[in-house]
């Protein structure tokens, strides 16, 4: 990546950033390793990468920089077995985890992709409701 990407790939954010365009990097890999250069070269403003990826270290590190997007477990939340309590307590869970109140910046912002709608609408209130309640 420093030897062939970096610098193409720095020129292209500078000139989207000097035209007032936010930047969004997308990866679907585990990229770990590029997380230095990608935050503090390339200075992206928003994150789209797999939970692979170890979001918790991204986030206490350079939370305060880049907006990270979280994709809750897919398998979990379309499990067809869950039931609501579970899916409060993984929203509850994850607001524990990746909220402003515990990592830098503003926290995670949520990706929810649900087969059923009553999940997505359970999930998504109680991650609503139960961040409401901690950043009241």
């Amino acid at each position: 990546m420093k030897e062939l990407l970096l610098e193409p790939t720095r020129r292209i954010f500078e000139a989207i950033h000097k035209r007032g365009v936010k930047v969004e990097f997308h990866n679907c890999g585990h990229i770990d390793r590029f997380i230095p250069y990608i935050i503090e070269e390339l200075q992206p403003d928003m994150m789209e990468i797999q939970v692979l990826n170890d979001i918790k270290h991204i986030m206490s590190t350079y939370g305060d920089r880049v907006t990270v997007e979280y994709a809750p477990d897919p398998f979990f939340i379309n499990d067809p077995d869950i039931t609501r309590d579970q899916l409060k307590a993984y929203a509850r869970e994850i607001v524990d985890q990746y909220g402003a109140h515990v990592v830098k910046g503003s926290g995670v912002i949520l990706n929810i992709n649900a087969n059923d709608p009553d999940v997505y609408k359970t999930f998504e209130s109680e991650a609503i409701e139960y961040s409401m309640k901690m950043y009241r």
